[in-house]
This record gives C-alpha cells, sequence and structure tokens, in this order.
C-alpha cells in the first residue's frame, strides 16, 4: 500500500516526450513536456537546423569530399578543390574560383543549390575568402531561381575567411549562388567559397 502512495505521488513529476518532425530542424529535435503539480510545462530541444547544401563537394560541411560537384563555369573561370592557398575556413578543403581571361574583364562563377521547396524562403550562409584580387562580389540573382531583387554584397574579406548570409525566396527546386568578378578583375584572380549551409530562414 505504501509503495501504490509513493507511486501516486511521483505521478505529478513524470517526464513525457515525442519526437516531432519539423522541416527546419534536424529529426532528432525533441518537444517535452512536464508535469509540476498537475501544470503542464513544455520545453523543445532542437536537434539543430537542416542544411538544404546537399551536395558533396568541398564546400559542404556535413559532406565534405575532393571534389567540384555543383560548380559551373559560366564565363571566363574554372573551379578546384583546395587544401591550401588556402587553407581551408572548415574541415580539410575548400571550393576555389579562378579568373581565367584577361585583364580588366569581368567572370562569374555558380554554385548550385538542389531540393529547395518553391516558396520557401532561406538562409544562404558560406565562408568567402579573397584570395587574390579584390573585385569580388557573391549574388542570389532573381533570375537563378530566387524571387524578386537580388541579394547581393561585395565580399571584403581580403585574404581571410568571413561569413556572409544572403536571403532569398526560392523560384525553382534549384537556384544559384553567383559569384561575379567585377570589370576591374584581372586574370588570375581567385576567390574561395567553404561551410556553405542553407536553412529554412525564421
Amino acid at each position: 500500500m505504501r509503495n501504490l502512495i509513493n507511486i501516486f505521488l511521483l505521478l505529478p513529476l513524470l517526464v513525457w516526450s515525442q519526437t516531432i518532425p519539423d522541416k527546419k530542424y534536424h529529426a532528432g529535435a525533441e518537444i517535452s513536456k512536464t508535469y509540476h503539480g498537475g501544470v503542464e510545462v513544455w520545453s523543445s530541444t532542437p536537434a539543430g537546423p537542416i542544411n538544404y547544401y546537399n551536395t558533396a563537394n568541398a564546400a559542404n560541411p556535413d559532406n565534405e569530399v575532393d571534389a567540384i560537384t555543383g560548380t559551373s563555369n559560366i564565363t571566363l573561370v574554372s573551379w578546384s578543390s583546395v587544401a591550401t592557398s588556402p587553407a581551408p575556413q572548415n574541415g580539410a578543403r575548400s571550393l576555389k574560383m579562378t579568373h581565367t581571361g584577361g585583364t580588366n574583364q569581368y567572370c562569374i562563377g555558380d554554385i548550385a543549390i538542389t531540393g529547395l521547396t518553391i516558396g520557401e524562403t532561406y538562409d544562404v550562409k558560406l565562408y568567402l575568402n579573397e584570395v587574390v584580387g579584390v573585385n569580388w562580389e557573391v549574388y542570389l540573382y532573381d533570375y537563378k531561381g530566387w524571387v524578386s531583387t537580388s541579394a547581393y554584397t561585395p565580399i571584403t574579406s581580403v585574404g581571410t575567411w568571413t561569413e556572409y548570409i544572403l536571403t532569398g525566396q526560392a523560384a525553382e527546386n534549384t537556384a544559384y549562388i553567383t559569384l561575379y568578378g567585377t570589370a576591374a578583375a584581372d586574370n588570375g584572380d581567385s576567390v574561395a567559397a567553404d561551410n556553405i549551409r542553407v536553412n529554412i530562414s525564421e
């Protein structure tokens, strides 16, 4: 009888939890409900946001391989997977884009993001490093899979890694990060990208 009474007294303190799927967070996220004196107390423990950048290459923090998969040479550029010049920001390698044109010529290269949901808004986060030259910019162009006006910022991290965050609404299931060398760029100029993450915007 005494044991039954003790169990009854402990019931208000029992914790119930279950895994609830959420497209913003990994499947390990938990929502917990605790009873304190008959009052429900809810708490959540997300397992971290899902990275929708799913291409295996040198700049993927979750699936890094020695590859340039997902990159495109649009105008006067070449891509490479590098372990040095620069040293990577994350992992063992990074993606590097090099100007292959002449003096004072613009150049363009793309990094594809696949598996997006049309109409969803995403934060595109990546580290960039102006390895050679100072005439680099990064875009989410409205004609390359994004809705409305282009998100854009000049790259100002000369010889060092800096995180850049651009926000865009997906117009297509595949959209692109565009690295652009201005008309002041020269042959041999280069910019590197690493630790690419694409999360649903809060």
